[in-house]
């Protein structure tokens, strides 16, 4: 079947002789009736410099949910909708196990403040979609604050780490598609700004083909330990493409 694949949430860490790479992917089935079959994938990868080159030494694949014709994926194991249940596979992806950060990874260029504050998107979402609260943690300041909708308001990171918690235990399969839309770091790179659209995978563009985000975030970051992380958060609903956010 047509398959279109797009990639998202890129982080890539490492030295000259070995590499480690994540993303997320949607794919859709652009040509289907009625609608589009959609679905959303986590990817981890370990690379080793060999005499050939670049080669992939181990590839995991995890593939949280499917929407439109399930039949077009009978064949791919989809976890439960409602979570674990005797005589389930065991996950593909072990984020306390498998992530670059749990592997303590070296970062590709440690003065690249830019890059870090991109990367740093794809750290937060992978904590929060993976379950990975030990990492989660660590995207947060002790004195954070912000807008958390649906949860409301939140102030200091054991209320807002305690909401996200109890938040993901319903909705196991969710993925924060996202795409870095503006960076400001300052001088002394210390504090940083960033913005990232919301990608629904399933309306990722307007008709005439420009990006189009369901959410954006307004993100104030700070350095603690040579690691960014959110002093203050605000997630916006709403429709907008990159010119409106």
């Amino acid at each position: 079947m047509p398959l279109d694949i797009v990639t998202t949430n890129h982080f890539v860490g490492g030295d000259d002789e070995r590499a480690v790479l994540t993303s997320y992917l949607y794919g859709f089935t652009p040509q289907s009736e009625p609608a589009p079959s959609t679905f959303g994938a986590t990817l981890v990868a370990d690379l080793v410099r060999t005499e050939s080159g670049w080669q992939f030494e181990v590839l995991r694949l995890s593939i949280p949910w499917i929407d439109g014709d399930e039949a077009r994926f009978a064949k791919w194991s989809i976890p439960s909708p409602e979570g674990w249940k005797i005589g389930d596979a065991t996950p593909s992806i072990v984020s306390e196990l498998d992530s670059p950060w749990a592997r303590g990874i070296p970062d590709l260029d440690p003065h690249d403040a830019v890059r870090q504050v991109a990367d740093f998107y794809s750290r937060y979402s992978w904590a929060i979609d993976q379950g990975d609260i030990t990492l989660l943690h660590g995207c947060f300041t002790e004195d954070v604050f912000g807008a958390f909708p649906p949860m409301g308001d939140l102030q200091g990171r054991h209320e807002v780490i305690g909401q996200m918690k109890s938040f993901r235990r319903l909705w196991p399969w969710m993925q924060h598609f996202g795409r870095p839309l503006q960076i400001t770091v300052d001088e002394a790179r210390n504090t940083a700004h960033l913005v990232v659209g919301r990608i629904i995978p399933q309306r990722p563009a307007t008709p005439n083909g420009q990006d189009l985000y369901g959410a954006h975030y307004q993100l104030d970051l700070r350095r603690e330990d040579d690691t960014w992380k959110i002093s203050r958060f605000e997630y916006i609903p709403g429709w907008i493409t990159a010119t409106e956010r």
